[in-house]
């Protein structure tokens, strides 16, 4: 397998962002076309660093968006269980598209959720890629990522209950590449409440405030795609909590190659 490697050292709001950007050629060297897809990308992670700006690090304990987030990681629980019972890569992959589309969702509002997006969107383009023997262990490495669910009182001081109060899986079979969120049918209620209350409830899931505790969501990102026979590998990490870079670069990533899949330069001036 032909394999060039970039690495990458960029200065961020706050922060350095390290990492590599690697495209590979199962079939043979890394022709023209992959080395100009790895400058690109390396170009527009420089670019997506030094433009981006701070983001407020102080996590969501009470409202409207951490009840979301808190909806989101409940409702993650259903496209993984589908990816690990997917027998075909189509529904493998409509499953992985779920998981992606409810990740980008909890992305927007709480950059933590980078290094779960990243996974995601390496999980849909495994199983588009063919590559089904893979999803056991993506779903595991995501779960790992994801907010834990509490089950007895007292292992956090509040939490947010998750009372369900319907939900209809869809067959596995079933094509989620649109709205997804419709399709999984799950309705939802959310409160917050003290530790000594956590586990009471049999019919609810309970998640600690805030989501993430210190040190459990790590700032890096793991992604790898899949584009004209190429794999894309870019594994990114800062320094500090630079999660906000993160996201940023992780959405440039996604542009420059849809762009090189639809044919066309990205490379954007400085």
């Amino acid at each position: 397998m032909g394999m060039k490697t970039w690495k990458i050292g960029a200065k961020a709001a706050g922060t350095h962002v390290g990492g590599r950007v690697i495209v590979g050629n199962r079939f043979g060297e890394v022709g023209a076309s992959g080395r100009e897809l790895g400058h690109a990308i390396v170009a527009e992670l420089n670019r997506a660093a030094r433009k981006s700006r701070p983001v407020s690090m102080k996590q969501p304990e009470t409202g409207e968006v951490v009840e979301n987030l808190a909806g989101v990681v409940l409702m993650a629980g259903m496209p993984l269980l589908l990816m690990r019972q997917a027998t075909t890569v189509e529904s493998a992959g409509s499953a992985a598209r779920l998981m992606v589309e409810l990740s980008g969702e909890a992305l927007a509002h709480e950059p933590r959720f980078a290094g779960v997006y990243g996974l995601a969107i390496t999980a849909r383009e495994s199983a588009d890629a063919g590559r089904l023997d893979m999803m056991g262990p993506f779903c595991d490495t995501i779960s790992s990522v994801l907010p834990k669910p509490l089950s007895s009182a007292g292992e956090a001081d509040r939490a947010m209950r998750v009372k369900i109060r319907e939900v209809e899986f869809p067959e596995p079979s079933a094509d989620l590449a649109g709205d997804g969120l419709a399709e999984m049918g799950l309705g939802y209620k959310c409160s917050t409440v003290d530790g000594c209350e956590i586990g009471k409830d049999s019919g609810s899931a309970y998640f600690p405030l805030p989501l993430f505790a210190p040190g459990t969501a790590e700032p890096r990102v793991v992604m790898e795609m899949w584009v004209d026979g190429l794999q894309v590998i870019v594994d990114l990490e800062t320094k500090l909590a630079g999660y906000g870079a993160l996201r940023d670069m992780v959405y440039s990533v996604e542009e420059v190659v849809q762009a090189h899949r639809l044919g066309r330069a990205r490379v954007r001036p400085a």
